[in-house]
């Protein structure tokens, strides 16, 4: 009989310590950013939340990823982190 090598394909994960942020209380004066994961559709739905956040004076920017399996480069994320008080994203198919 032959031996047969069976793998598991999930890949190992480590949990990294993420600091806990606190909720926005409101988000008059604030500026939001929107992070485009390029789903489809995501740019509709990204874009109509925005549009709304603009109607209510709520400052905003979108960034778009450079393809869908492709984190986020380090120089957004930290635009993000600096410049803005929430971020939107993760629109899935």
């Amino acid at each position: 009989m032959k031996k047969i090598d069976v793998l598991n394909p999930v890949a190992v994960t480590v949990k990294k310590d993420k600091k806990e942020v606190s909720k926005l209380e409101q988000l008059e004066g604030k500026y939001v950013a929107f992070l485009d994961n390029l789903k489809p559709q995501s740019d509709k739905v990204l874009n109509g939340i925005r549009d709304y956040f603009e109607e209510k004076g709520i400052r905003t920017k979108v960034f778009k990823k450079i393809d869908t399996p492709t984190a986020v480069p380090e120089i957004v994320v930290q635009e993000i982190q600096d410049k803005y008080h929430a971020v939107i994203t993760g629109v899935g198919d």
